[in-house]
């Protein structure tokens, strides 16, 4: 038996944007490593932070719809999916500040692309009316989201250092405080 969708455009706006934030990455990571240029691979960088937060609030959506309707049918079980922990999702933190920033965007783009994928593959079992499932891979797809993001910050403030865009506030607040 299928299952009926709501018609909400979210299903296919969070892989979608998911994959324009793994782009931008690549081109973040392909402006900072061949052409040095810095300040057009910071601008990529923000603007796939811009949509890989929209992907998490728009995937998010959907996986809140997925478990609400899960739950359902599962009245019995308080909690039936695995809550993922992000932080075993991706390399540890001594790692990751270890990382180029090039490898953050790369890093970054790739788990945005499982993420599409894990999303996407949630809302062909929704339909085919296997919502437990469902739910279970867009939770994943979530984990994964959370796991680049971390990512995509980190290559955001290796930028930062590199545009000169913290060290000088921190410069100005010491002048001001003296």
């Amino acid at each position: 038996m299928k299952t009926n969708r709501s018609g909400n455009a979210q299903e296919t706006l969070a892989p979608s944007s998911h994959e324009h934030a793994a782009r931008l990455h690549i081109d973040a990571s392909r402006h900072y490593v061949a052409g040095k240029d810095y300040s057009h691979a910071a601008h990529q960088a923000l603007v796939a932070h811009g949509h890989a937060l929209l992907a998490l609030a728009q995937g998010q959506e959907v996986t809140d719809r997925y478990r609400e309707r899960a739950s359902v049918g599962m009245a019995t079980v308080k909690e039936p999916f695995l809550h993922f922990d992000p932080i075993s999702l991706g390399p540890s933190g001594i790692v990751q500040c270890s990382l180029h920033v090039a490898e953050h965007h790369e890093a970054a783009a790739e788990l945005h692309e499982h993420a599409a994928r894990y999303l996407r593959q949630a809302t062909k079992h929704y339909e085919e009316g296997d919502v437990a499932l469902a739910a279970h891979e867009a939770q994943a797809a979530h984990a994964i989201a959370l796991c680049a993001i971390d990512h995509s910050n980190d290559a955001a403030k290796h930028h930062a250092m590199r545009c000169c865009l913290v060290e000088p506030a921190a410069k100005s607040a010491i002048a001001v405080a003296a």
